[in-house]
């Protein structure tokens, strides 16, 4: 009866490490679980954000291809730096303002951005007249665009 009872005792011992174990090992798989979940949603959101993303893309390259073809710029070629498509969208817009200001009469002198002097219409008066370039209708000849 005494190694029964020792063995009971053993066997008690036994169960309650054994479940002490079972409580840890439960505890830490439901702690993988919330960490698979929140990196499972983390994962989803990102997904979302990248097909978002890659529409936008897909969005500003068709958008870059309208513009180069409204400029007629090949777009059959690779596909040009920004900075190119900018500089001819300065060029089309500046000559259309010079075009503008000189033959839609605009009572105002306008202050061109690129030559940093105002522009005076056709019908200003002027001191001298004649130092105006027919072109461009600015006091600085050296500022004429060709239309």
């Amino acid at each position: 009866m005494q190694e029964q009872k020792k063995r009971m005792e053993r066997l008690a011992e036994v169960k309650a490490k054994v479940e002490k174990k079972l409580g840890s090992v439960s505890s830490e798989l439901q702690n993988h679980e919330k960490k698979t979940q929140e990196d499972e949603q983390q994962l989803g959101s990102l997904r979302q954000s990248l097909a978002q993303l890659s529409d936008r893309e897909r969005e500003l390259l068709d958008f870059r291809m309208v513009v180069s073809q409204m400029l007629s710029l090949d777009a059959t070629a690779p596909p040009l730096p920004n900075h190119q498509i900018i500089k001819s969208l300065e060029t089309l817009l500046h000559t259309h303002h010079h075009y503008h200001h000189l033959y839609h009469r605009v009572n105002t002198p306008w202050q061109c951005p690129t030559h940093r002097r105002p522009h005076l219409c056709p019908n200003q008066d002027l001191h001298d007249s004649s130092s105006l370039d027919s072109t461009s209708r600015s006091a600085h000849p050296e500022d004429t665009v060709p239309l």
